[in-house]
């Protein structure tokens, strides 16, 4: 979609589509539909004029409902590529962004019927697909319960929500030290999304940048967090911090954290993701010497039923690959082993 002048027929995504599932490992993926809008813009889609505030603007499925003819196209792509997956053994799955509102998650819906009606009329193959949402507007946060009951699966983009949750540009100098992931807001607001969506069983994951600073990261272990997807320079460090974290330290660790009202409170002595801290820093409060669990040698494994998964977040737009974190019966500790998933950028 970026680097043309017109929009790719149904063919071209089709077929762009159909090549990925069958690269992808276990020919799975999640392709988000349309983001642009912000500091991605495309002219043929009339994005002409400047906005005032294009992050809080005309930008990614609040674009795609403007050009309904345009998404009926991206979504007859994505259900014929659908039948394509399932003749390999894999699945799609379409996430849409931005939503804000369950009303829209709704109309993506009938959109998705009207789409399918339309292939069975022409007699082309087609399949379904489990239809998520990218939480990353803190209405949507807010209102979790009524917007699990509408998507199958949800991925928080923590990037977008914390800026938005603070009301601060991470990329204004003058503001973006307030933009901080271990805020209380942000670690409230991300605990009650967790906890229901466990409770509604339906599957989580997070991905941007908090998901590859190790303080972070702990705390969502703990708030039963088991899904991550983040950079490939973070990967190794963050499997190693993996490897050992004890469940139960995580929780214990981020009951502490929620109880504080400030985001100094929730900043420790540097966190090591070796057996011992580095760090010189003291000590000195209740919350920092819950960190130094951690750094114990004790590979109690998280249960099998809650292995964690990584993610590789794409150096281009075209796909990422997953990781396994799963318990070794041999040696009580955590091996590593690829899922047969990958994730698809809309753009």
């Amino acid at each position: 979609f970026m680097n043309r002048n017109d929009l790719p027929g149904e063919d071209e995504q089709f077929e762009a589509y159909r090549d990925i599932i069958a690269a992808s490992p276990g020919h799975s993926v999640t392709i988000r539909t349309l983001d642009i809008g912000g500091d991605k813009t495309v002219p043929y889609l009339g994005h002409t004029h400047q906005e005032a505030n294009p992050f809080l603007g005309w930008r990614s499925i609040r674009l795609s409902f403007e050009h309904p003819e345009f998404f009926m196209v991206q979504l007859r792509a994505v259900l014929r590529a659908a039948a394509c997956a399932k003749e390999m053994g894999g699945e799609v799955r379409l996430m849409v962004p931005m939503v804000t509102v369950v009303e829209e998650i709704q109309k993506v819906r009938r959109m998705v019927r009207k789409a399918t009606q339309s292939l069975e009329r022409e007699g082309k193959p087609h399949a379904s697909v489990p239809l998520g949402m990218m939480l990353e507007v803190p209405a949507a946060a807010v209102s979790i319960r009524s917007m699990l009951r509408a998507v199958d699966f949800v991925s928080i983009g923590s990037n977008d929500l914390i800026q938005y949750l603070m009301a601060a540009d991470r990329d204004n100098a003058k503001v973006s030290h307030l933009c901080q992931p271990l805020a209380p807001a942000v670690l409230r607001v991300l605990y009650n999304v967790i906890k229901a969506c466990r409770k509604a069983e339906k599957p989580l994951t997070l991905c941007g940048e908090m998901a590859g600073q190790p303080r972070a990261f702990v705390l969502l272990v703990g708030m039963g967090l088991r899904s991550f997807s983040m950079s490939p320079a973070f990967l190794p460090s963050m499997k190693d911090l993996a490897q050992h974290i004890v469940a139960k330290d995580a929780e214990a660790i981020l009951k502490r954290a929620l109880r504080f009202g400030t985001t100094a409170s929730n900043r420790p002595p540097a966190l090591s993701t070796r057996h011992t801290s580095r760090s010189n820093a003291p000590a000195s409060s209740e919350f920092s010497s819950a960190w130094t669990s951690i750094s114990r040698v004790a590979f109690r494994p998280i249960p099998r039923s809650e292995s964690l998964k990584f993610c590789p977040g794409a150096i281009t737009y075209i796909c990422r690959g997953y990781l396994a974190l799963s318990p070794s019966p041999l040696f009580d500790r955590f091996t590593y082993s690829p899922l047969t998933s990958s994730t698809m950028h809309g753009a």
